[in-house]
Parts: structure tokens; C-alpha cells; sequence
């Protein structure tokens, strides 16, 4: 459970380079408020897998662009195999 708190602020602490992949994904996609939920997959060493779209949907340029944003993160080492975490990004319209 550690491990999947510390690889959620490793991503949050890039968050800024996270939300520009999110905005690149919607404006390409023509969905400008749509949720955009990303699993994120970290293996026992720490090393960035991937990147997906919720459900294991592909997009490659997405795929890289967060690969690119997460590719500094400092994830943490499991004794627990690859971990999976998910983060949800959305828009509140006001």
C-alpha cells in the first residue's frame, strides 16, 4: 500500500506535465471535458512500464507523451511484482 501512495506522488508531482498530455489526448480526440483516466504501470524496480487509457485502451501518442512526463519520476522498488495505479483526471465547469 506504501508503494502505491509513493508512485501516486511521484506522478502528482509531475502533474503538470500529466495535464499537458491530458489536454494534447482531448483536443486530438474532440472530447475538451471528458474524463481521462490513466493506469500507470511501475515494475519491481521502479522502471515506468506504460501508460494506458482506462479499460486497456491504446493511443500511442498519449502512451508517450506521459511516458515522457513520468519518464524522471522517482517510483519506488516492489517486492510485490509490477504495480498498477490509476489516476483520474476531469474538468470542474463552473
Amino acid at each position: 500500500m506504501e508503494a502505491t501512495q509513493l508512485i501516486g506522488d511521484a506522478i502528482d508531482t509531475n502533474s503538470t506535465e500529466m495535464k499537458k498530455c491530458v489536454a494534447e489526448y482531448r483536443i486530438r480526440k474532440k472530447l475538451p471535458h471528458e474524463r481521462v483516466a490513466i493506469s500507470v504501470g511501475i515494475d519491481q524496480e521502479g522502471r515506468l512500464l506504460g501508460a494506458t487509457l482506462k479499460g486497456g485502451k491504446q493511443d500511442a501518442p498519449f502512451s508517450e507523451c506521459v511516458q515522457r512526463a513520468l519518464g524522471t519520476a522517482p517510483f519506488p522498488r516492489s517486492h510485490a511484482g509490477v504495480i498498477q495505479v490509476t489516476k483520474s483526471y476531469e474538468e470542474i465547469q463552473q
